[in-house]
Protein backbone atom coordinates (compact mmCIF):
# COMPACT_ATOMS: atom_id res chain seq x y z
CA UNK A 1 0.00 0.00 0.00
CA UNK A 2 2.62 2.36 0.87
CA UNK A 3 4.77 4.03 -2.40
CA UNK A 4 8.39 2.90 -2.88
CA UNK A 5 9.62 5.94 -1.54
CA UNK A 6 7.53 5.93 1.82
CA UNK A 7 9.46 2.97 2.41
CA UNK A 8 12.77 4.80 2.76
CA UNK A 9 11.44 7.28 5.88
CA UNK A 10 12.66 5.51 9.22
CA UNK A 11 10.79 4.60 11.64
CA UNK A 12 12.26 7.17 14.23
CA UNK A 13 11.73 9.51 12.12
CA UNK A 14 7.85 9.36 11.82
CA UNK A 15 7.83 8.83 15.83
CA UNK A 16 10.13 11.83 16.38
CA UNK A 17 6.94 13.60 14.37
CA UNK A 18 4.57 12.63 15.75
CA UNK A 19 6.42 12.83 19.83
CA UNK A 20 6.87 16.60 18.53
CA UNK A 21 2.83 17.04 17.97
CA UNK A 22 2.49 15.41 21.30
CA UNK A 23 4.59 18.47 23.18
CA UNK A 24 3.11 20.87 21.23
CA UNK A 25 -0.47 19.48 22.28
CA UNK A 26 0.85 19.30 26.00
CA UNK A 27 1.98 22.72 25.88
CA UNK A 28 -1.83 23.90 24.36
CA UNK A 29 -2.97 22.05 27.17
CA UNK A 30 -1.19 23.61 29.85
CA UNK A 31 -2.01 27.26 28.27
CA UNK A 32 -5.37 26.60 28.63
CA UNK A 33 -5.07 25.24 32.22
CA UNK A 34 -2.97 28.56 33.49
CA UNK A 35 -5.28 30.81 31.11
CA UNK A 36 -7.96 29.47 32.85
CA UNK A 37 -6.66 29.74 36.07
CA UNK A 38 -5.42 32.89 35.35
CA UNK A 39 -9.24 34.38 34.59
CA UNK A 40 -10.41 32.91 37.85
CA UNK A 41 -8.42 35.03 40.15
CA UNK A 42 -8.36 37.89 38.07
CA UNK A 43 -10.59 40.69 38.26
CA UNK A 44 -11.54 41.25 34.80
CA UNK A 45 -11.93 37.35 35.26
CA UNK A 46 -15.42 37.51 35.59
CA UNK A 47 -16.33 38.73 32.14
CA UNK A 48 -14.64 36.04 30.35
CA UNK A 49 -16.57 33.11 31.66
CA UNK A 50 -19.40 33.17 29.62
CA UNK A 51 -21.04 29.97 28.81
CA UNK A 52 -19.76 29.86 25.51
CA UNK A 53 -16.46 30.73 26.40
CA UNK A 54 -16.27 27.88 28.89
CA UNK A 55 -17.75 25.46 26.21
CA UNK A 56 -15.14 26.54 23.72
CA UNK A 57 -12.49 26.32 26.25
CA UNK A 58 -13.41 22.72 27.20
CA UNK A 59 -13.74 21.63 23.86
CA UNK A 60 -10.26 22.84 23.02
CA UNK A 61 -8.85 21.12 26.43
CA UNK A 62 -10.69 18.25 25.33
CA UNK A 63 -9.22 18.22 21.61
CA UNK A 64 -5.41 18.94 22.93
CA UNK A 65 -5.93 16.25 25.71
CA UNK A 66 -6.39 13.39 23.17
CA UNK A 67 -4.58 14.19 20.77
CA UNK A 68 -1.76 14.58 23.68
CA UNK A 69 -2.61 11.29 24.18
CA UNK A 70 -2.63 9.01 21.20
CA UNK A 71 0.24 11.01 19.14
CA UNK A 72 2.03 10.11 22.60
CA UNK A 73 0.63 6.37 21.83
CA UNK A 74 1.27 6.15 18.40
CA UNK A 75 4.98 6.25 18.81
CA UNK A 76 5.43 4.96 22.25
CA UNK A 77 3.50 1.50 20.62
CA UNK A 78 4.33 1.09 17.22
CA UNK A 79 7.55 3.18 17.15
CA UNK A 80 10.23 4.01 19.63
CA UNK A 81 11.75 7.65 19.94
CA UNK A 82 14.98 8.39 19.59
CA UNK A 83 14.70 12.03 21.60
Amino acid sequence: MESKWMKTIPSWAICNWFYIFFVVNLIVAGLIILGTAYALVSTRGAKLFTPTNTFFALLQLVVAGTNTLFFFLICDRSLKPTL
